[in-house]
Parts: structure tokens; C-alpha cells; sequence
């Protein structure tokens, strides 16, 4: 499986610090200049991150990503939807809760995907990922 980068990891845990499960926020600290940020904890270890715009009155992600968090504390691109359409499902999950199987490039395309998408989010938001205590 492909998790994402270390600096992606830092900013995910920032942005979701706080969050129980069914709670969620809005990060706009541009004053709308960029796409507001919407953070969601589904469950105790997936968590989505989006952006939406309004287009004839429905809206649309640009991109919505759903990561998973491992107990190594690392994130899975678990799926990826994009307005143009694009849904892709990465990873599959048995009854206890745990990776059954994955879509390698597709995981692997998205990783990437968000790591350039968290360095975006933390300059456009200015967004400083906590350092780790050493």
C-alpha cells in the first residue's frame, strides 16, 4: 500500500486535531480568495478532505479525498472524486476494519496526488503542521 508523504501526514494531522467521529470543519483563512478546506471524521480512523464549488445549484468536489489512518499513524488514499465525473475506490476493507485489498497504481497516482494537494492546502491556508516533539 502507498501512503502519503511525511510533510502530507503532518498536515493531515493538524487539520483533523479535534475532530471526533461525524464531526467536521471548515478552513477558510483567505477570506475566500481560495477554496474553503472541509474536514471530516467519518470513523475512528478515516477522515475526508474536500473542496466543493456550486455549479446550477449542486455541489461539486474538486477534489473530495477519504484517507485512512494505519496504527503507524500513516494515511491511505482510500478513495478520490473529482467533479469531471472521476470516482476511483483504492482500498477495500474486510469486516474487521483492515485493508483486504488495494488498486496499486491508482493508490500509488493518489498518494502523490496528495502530497502536492496537503503543500497547496498549507500555503494557500497557512497552515503550520505541529513539529514532532524529539
Amino acid at each position: 500500500m502507498f501512503a502519503v508523504n511525511q510533510k502530507a501526514r503532518a498536515t493531515i494531522e493538524t487539520l483533523i486535531e479535534g475532530l471526533n467521529v461525524g464531526s467536521a470543519k471548515k478552513i477558510d483563512n483567505t477570506e475566500g480568495v481560495y477554496m474553503t478546506l472541509h474536514v471530516e471524521r467519518l470513523t475512528e480512523n478515516t477522515f475526508s478532505l474536500a473542496h466543493y464549488y456550486e455549479q446550477n445549484g449542486d455541489l461539486m468536489p474538486d477534489p473530495d479525498m477519504v484517507f485512512w489512518r494505519a496504527l503507524t499513524g500513516d494515511f491511505y488514499p482510500v478513495e478520490i472524486t473529482m467533479a469531471t465525473g472521476y470516482h476511483q475506490k483504492l482500498m477495500h476493507f474486510g469486516d474487521d476494519g483492515q485493508p483486504s485489498g488495494f488498486n496499486p497504481k491508482g493508490q500509488k497516482d493518489a498518494a502523490g496526488f496528495a502530497g502536492t494537494w496537503c503543500q497547496n492546502i498549507r500555503a494557500q491556508q497557512g497552515i503550520k503542521p505541529a513539529k514532532k516533539a524529539a
